[in-house]
C-alpha cells in the first residue's frame, strides 16, 4: 500500500460545512463544557458574546470555555450546560459510545450481519434535516431516533462504512443484544412464555423462524407495523431470550405483561369507612350542563373494559354500536361490575332519578348526553392464553400486541374520539415498552388502512399503588402503558371522606389530595408520568349485579379516567361548535391541563405534601371541567396549525390579556413521535419543543412553576416532557402585549405519519386562556440569523440570506426594507426593496477581500410608514488562511504502511479544528474518509487495503 500526501493552499468550505465543522468534538478539553444557548445569535452579539457556536436560529450550540459559560451566565443568558450530553442509555447502561474500554467492560461482542443489520449511529449535535439526508443517501434506512443525537438505523457494512466518513457523524456502532432485552427480563424460567418480538420488515421470516425453533421458540401470529418492523406473537423459553437477541434483524424480545382492572378496591371501603363517598357530581349537576349548553351530545366515547351491563336503568339507550375490524374483535359483550361502573361514570344518564341520601344522582355520569361503544380488552383472540402469568380463565390478561392496535382500530371505526381505558398492568413496572409505544402510536392515527390521520385519544388510568414497586425505577410505581407520552394518564383523588349513602357530613378539603391508591411518577426515563387527576376514590355509579345495582365503594384510579373521559366529552362538544372541527388529542389535553387546580400544599398518596408542577404525584393539578367550558375570559385555541420540519424553527404571537386583572394561562402540547419501545431507563421522548413568554416583566419558561403555581422567570427549557405551560399572574403580565413563542428544539422524526414515516416533521396545539390577539403589526425574519465566512483570498464573495416578512393579527401594509451595520469592504442590496406582508425577500451580501476580520452586528431593517423595526443578523468574518498545516507521517510516497496507519500533521496558527481527507485518486473526486477534529492526528476506523494507493490531504479550519 502506498500513501501519497497532497497539500492544498486552502479548501473552500460550504456554508453547511462551516456550520457543521464547529460541533466536532471527539476530545473533550478538561476545561471545556458543551451548551445549548437558549437565545438567537443576535441576541449573543447584542450581549457582547462572539458568535462562535453553531446557529440553529432558535438557540446556538457548541463546545465553551467555562470562563465563557460564566461571562454568559453573568450577562442573563439561559444556557443549558452538559460536562458530556452525549451519554446514551440502552440496556440499563449509561455510557459514552465512544469509551470503548467502558463500552467493552458493560456489553458482549456482537458480530453483526454484514448484509444487513440493526446498527446505532450517533450524530455531533442536534440533529439537521440535511446530515439525515446525507445518511440516508449512503443508503442507511433510518428506524429509530433514541436521545441524545442517536438513531436505530438498518444498514449493511457499506451503508456503515459510508455514514462512519461523514463530518456529521460521531460514531457508529453496533445494535447489542443487552438493548434488545429489558434488563428484568434476562434472568426469566425455561417455560414457554407468551413473547413480543420486533422485527425488521427486510428480515426472511422463514429462515428466521427456523432459528427460533431451534432455541425452542415458535411465531404465531405476524403483523405489519409502523414501516420498518414486524410485530411477532411467539411462544418461547424464557431463558433463551437473549439468545434470541443474537439474532440478526430482531430489535426487541418483551415477555407480555399481565393486565387487569385498576381500582375496584371496595374491600378498603368496607375496612376503612373514612374512604367510601358518593358519586363524584354534585346535586344539581343536572342544571349546571343545562346552563353550560352542552352535556356531550354527539360525542361517542369508547369503553375499553370488561364489559358494561347495557340494560341498566341509567345506562339503556347510551350505547352506540361497536364496528367490527374483523377476526379477532373486541366488539364482545359482557356483564361486568367495573366496565358498568366506569361506564356509568362517564355517560350515565340518571334517568332513573335515583339518589343517595345527599340528593346526589347515582347514575348520572359527567356527560349523559355522550355515547359510549363497549369494547372487552380481554376478548377471545386479543390475548395470550399461557406462560407462567397469563393463565388465569378470571385474569390477568396478557394482550397481544395486535390485539393492542385491535382495540383502537375498532374505537375508531365506530366513531370515537377517545377511549376510556381503566386497566394495565398491576405490580410490574419496566418504563416504556411495547404496550406503551403502539398508544402513542394509536394516538396520531388509529387506523392505517384509512387515508389521513385517525386519531383516538387514549384516556388512561395510571397503575393503583401509591407507594413504589420493584422494577426499573424504584422511585415510581407506574405500570404500562402509563408511560406513554401521547395517551392522558390520570391519577386519583379524594372525592369526601364519608358517603352521603351512609349519611355521613363531608369535608371538602380532601377534594385535593390525591388519594392514597394512585401511582405516581416520575416515569422510568424522567418524565412526569402522570399528566392531570380527578376524582377516584370513592365514586358512585351502576354495577352490573341488576339493573338498578349501585355502589358507592368503588376506589381507584379506575374511578378517575372516566371522571376525565366525561369531561373530554363535554369540551368536544363546546370545540365542535366553536370551530366546526374536533379537537385533536394534543388540544384535549391542553386545555384541560391549561385550567387544572393546581394542588400545591395538599396531600399526595404517598404522605408527603405536593410542592411541585408539573410533577409525578399530580401532574398539572385536578381537573375542572367548569373552567374548560365555561371560561369567564377570551380562550385563543391554535390547533396543530403549524408543522416544524427542522430543528431551530420557531412560531410566534404577540397576545395581551383579555381581563388585565386576571391571570393568563398558556399551555402547549405536541403529540410526540413513538419513543424506541426498548422499556428501562431509555428516553422515549423523541421531538422537543419549548414555549417561552416574553413579557414585561421577564421571560418565562415551560414549566418553570413556582411554589405559588404561576411561572417564575430563569431556569432552562423543559428537555423532556410534551407538555409545557406558563401561568402569570396578573402583576407578572400587566395587562401589557406579551410574545408566545414555540422553539423546535430537536425535530427529528415524522410525528405525523407513524405508520409510514418520512422526513422528520411537528406539530403542537396551544391554548391560551384570557388571551387575546395583541397590535396588529408586522414582523421580520432572517434565515440564517448567523453567519460565520472566511475572506476571500482576492476578489469578493457572495452570501444570500432568506428574509420574511410576516403578518400578526389582521396587519395588512406594506414594508420597506434596508440595512445597517456593515463594515467597510461589505455592501448589501435587498430585493425586492418593499415586500406586501406577509411575503419575502433576500438578502444579498458582497464582502470582498478589503473587508476587516472580526465579529459584526448587522441590521435589517423594516418600516411601513407607521412602525419601524429591525432584525439583526450576527455575521463573523476571519482571515484567510494562506497555507495549510504541515503534514508529517506518514511521508510522501511512502510504502509498506500499517493498514490502520496513524495520519499527524503540525498545528497552524488561527486553525481551531482541521479537516483530514483521504482518497483513492490524487484528484480527491473519490474521497473515502472525511472527517473533523480537533486534533492534530487521525487513525482510520476500518483497516485500509493492501496494494492500494492512497491519498491524504489537511486544511486548517479557523471557523
Amino acid at each position: 500500500m502506498t500513501l501519497s500526501s497532497y497539500l492544498p493552499k486552502r479548501f473552500g468550505l460550504s456554508p453547511f460545512l462551516i456550520m457543521a465543522l464547529l460541533l466536532a468534538g471527539m476530545a473533550q478539553a478538561s476545561d471545556s463544557v458543551w451548551v445549548r444557548v437558549h437565545h438567537t445569535a443576535e441576541d449573543a452579539v447584542q450581549r457582547g458574546l462572539a458568535p462562535t457556536l453553531s446557529d440553529y436560529g432558535a438557540f446556538q450550540w457548541g463546545q465553551v470555555t467555562s470562563a465563557e459559560l460564566e461571562a454568559m451566565q453573568r450577562a442573563g443568558m439561559s444556557v443549558t450546560a452538559s460536562a458530556n450530553p452525549f451519554l446514551l442509555t440502552l440496556g440499563g447502561e449509561t455510557f459514552d459510545p465512544l469509551d470503548q474500554a467502558a463500552f467493552n467492560a458493560r456489553f458482549q461482542p456482537y458480530q453483526a450481519d454484514p448484509r444487513g443489520d440493526f446498527h446505532l449511529i450517533q450524530f455531533q449535535g442536534p440533529v439537521r434535516a440535511e446530515w439525515l439526508a446525507q445518511a440516508s443517501a449512503g443508503g442507511m434506512e433510518m428506524v429509530q431516533y433514541i436521545h441524545p443525537f442517536t438513531y436505530v438505523v438498518w444498514a449493511d457494512a457499506l451503508s456503515l462504512s459510508s455514514a462512519r466518513n461523514l463530518s456529521s457523524v460521531r460514531w457508529v456502532g453496533d445494535f447489542l443484544p443487552e438493548f434488545r432485552v429489558i434488563p428484568e427480563q434476562r434472568g426469566l424460567g425455561s417455560g414457554n412464555e407468551p413473547t413480543n418480538i420486533l422485527v425488521s420488515r427486510h428480515v426472511n421470516l422463514r429462515s428466521l423462524q427456523s432459528d427460533m425453533r431451534a432455541l425452542g421458540a415458535s411465531i404465531l401470529n405476524v403483523t405489519p407495523y409502523l414501516g420498518h418492523f414486524q410485530i411477532l406473537e411467539v411462544s418461547a423459553p424464557g431463558d433463551r431470550y437473549m439468545d434470541l437477541g443474537r439474532m440478526a434483524g430482531i430489535y426487541t424480545i418483551q415477555q407480555a405483561i399481565p393486565m387487569m382492572p385498576r381500582g375496584e378496591m371496595s374491600n378498603q371501603a368496607i375496612v376503612n369507612p373514612n374512604f367510601t363517598s358518593n358519586q363524584n357530581t354534585v346535586p344539581g349537576y343536572a342544571a349546571w350542563l343545562a346552563d353550560t349548553g352542552y352535556d356531550g351530545d354527539g360525542v361517542i366515547v369508547s369503553i375499553i373494559d370488561g364489559g358494561i351491563r347495557t340494560t341498566h336503568q341509567d345506562i339503556v339507550g347510551q350505547m352506540s354500536p361497536c364496528v367490527i375490524q374483523g377476526s379477532p374483535t373486541s366488539c364482545t359483550t359482557g356483564n361486568d361490575s367495573h366496565g358498568t361502573h366506569v361506564a356509568g361514570a362517564v355517560a350515565g344518564s340518571g334517568a332513573s332519578g335515583v339518589t343517595d341520601a345527599g340528593g346526589f344522582l347515582r347514575g348520572q355520569g359527567v356527560a349523559p348526553g355522550a355515547r359510549m361503544v363497549q369494547q372487552r380488552y380481554q376478548s377471545n383472540g386479543l390475548t395470550y392464553s399461557f406462560g407462567s402469568t397469563c393463565t388465569s380463565p378470571t385474569g390477568p390478561y396478557c394482550t397481544t400486541p395486535s390485539g393492542m392496535l385491535v382495540l383502537f382500530r375498532e374505537a375508531q371505526l365506530s366513531g370515537a374520539l377517545l377511549a376510556n381505558n381503566s386497566w394495565g398492568s398491576t405490580g410490574i413496572k419496566i418504563g416504556y415498552d411495547l404496550p406503551s409505544q403502539q398508544v402513542d402510536v394509536v394516538t396520531r392515527d388509529a387506523n392505517p388502512d384509512l387515508p389521513g390521520a385517525q386519531p383516538v385519544l387514549p384516556v388512561w388510568s395510571v397503575m393503583n399503588g401509591g407507594g413504589t414497586v420493584s422494577g426499573a425505577c424504584n422511585n415510581n410505581s407506574l405500570g404500562a402503558p402509563d408511560e406513554a407520552k401521547n395517551l392522558f394518564a390520570v391519577g386519583s383523588t379524594q372525592l369526601i371522606p364519608g358517603s352521603f349513602v351512609g349519611g355521613s357530613v363531608p369535608n371538602p378539603s380532601n377534594f385535593f389530595n390525591v388519594s392514597y391508591n394512585s401511582a405516581h411518577g416520575p416515569a422510568c426515563d424522567g418524565r412526569v408520568g402522570v399528566h392531570i387527576v380527578a376524582p377516584g376514590c370513592a365514586t358512585d355509579s351502576p354495577t352490573a349485579g341488576s339493573d338498578s345495582a349501585y355502589s358507592a365503594g368503588f376506589c381507584g384510579t379506575s374511578m378517575a379516567s372516566p371522571v376525565v373521559s366525561g369531561a373530554l366529552a363535554v369540551f368536544i362538544e363546546r370545540y365542535r361548535d366553536l370551530h366546526a372541527a374536533d379537537p385533536s388529542p394534543a388540544m384535549m389535553k391542553a386545555a384541560m391541563m391549561g385550567v387544572a387546580i393546581n394542588m400545591h400544599g395538599n396531600q399526595g398518596a404517598n404522605g408527603q405534601t405536593i410542592t411541585e408542577t408539573p410533577s409525578g404525584i399530580q401532574g398539572f393539578g385536578r381537573v375542572d371541567l367548569d373552567a374548560a367550558v365555561n371560561p369567564p375570559h377570551a380562550v385563543m385555541y391554535f390547533d396543530q396549525e403549524t408543522v416544524f420540519t427542522d430543528v431551530g424553527q420557531d412560531w410566534s404571537l404577540r397576545l395581551v390579556a383579555d381581563d388585565p386583572t386576571e391571570p393568563v394561562r398558556v399551555m402547549l402540547v405536541w403529540t410526540d413521535a413513538h419513543g424506541s419501545g426498548l422499556g428501562g431507563s431509555t428516553p422515549a421522548w423523541v421531538n422537543l419543543l419549548d414555549l417561552a413568554v416574553e413579557a414585561d416583566t421577564g421571560t418565562y419558561l415551560g414549566n418553570q412553576i413556582g411554589s405559588d403555581g404561576f411561572s417564575q422567570t430563569g431556569g432552562t427549557p423543559d428537555a423532556r416532557n410534551n407538555m409545557e405551560a406558563v401561568f402569570l399572574r396578573a402583576d407578572q403580565h400587566n395587562g401589557a402585549v406579551f410574545d408566545v413563542t414555540v422553539n423546535a428544539a430537536n425535530i427529528v422524526a415524522d410525528a405525523l405519519n407513524p405508520h409510514s414515516p418520512d422526513s422528520p416533521q411537528q406539530d403542537f396545539a396551544l391554548v391560551c386562556y384570557n388571551c387575546v390577539m395583541g397590535e396588529s403589526t408586522f414582523t421580520l425574519g432572517l434565515a440564517p440569523s448567523q453567519l460565520g465566512v472566511c475572506l476571500p483570498d482576492s476578489g469578493s464573495d457572495e452570501q444570500v440570506i432568506d428574509v420574511t416578512v410576516g403578518a400578526q393579527a389582521d396587519y395588512v401594509g406594506t414594508v420597506a426594507l434596508a440595512t445597517a451595520g456593515e463594515p467597510a469592504g461589505i455592501s448589501s442590496l435587498v430585493d425586492p426593496s418593499s415586500v406586501a406582508a406577509p411575503g419575502a425577500a433576500t438578502w444579498t451580501l458582497t464582502i470582498s477581500d478589503s473587508a476587516p476580520a472580526g465579529s459584526y452586528l448587522l441590521e435589517l431593517i423594516g418600516d411601513d410608514g407607521d412602525e419601524s423595526k429591525s432584525a439583526g443578523l450576527a455575521l463573523l468574518l476571519d482571515a484567510f488562511l494562506a497555507d495549510g498545516p504541515g503534514l508529517t507521517n506518514p511521508a510522501n510516497a511512502a510504502t509498506d504502511v500499517s493498514l490502520t496507519p496513524s495520519f499527524a500533521w503540525s498545528a497552524q496558527a488561527g486553525a481551531v479544528e482541521y479537516r483530514f481527507q483521504l482518497a483513492s485518486d490524487s484528484s480527491f473526486d473519490t474521497i473515502l474518509v472525511d472527517e473533523v477534529l480537533d486534533e492534530t492526528s487521525f487513525v482510520p476506523g476500518d483497516e485500509l487495503a493492501t496494494g492500494t494507493e492512497y491519498f491524504w490531504r489537511v486544511s486548517g479550519i479557523n471557523l
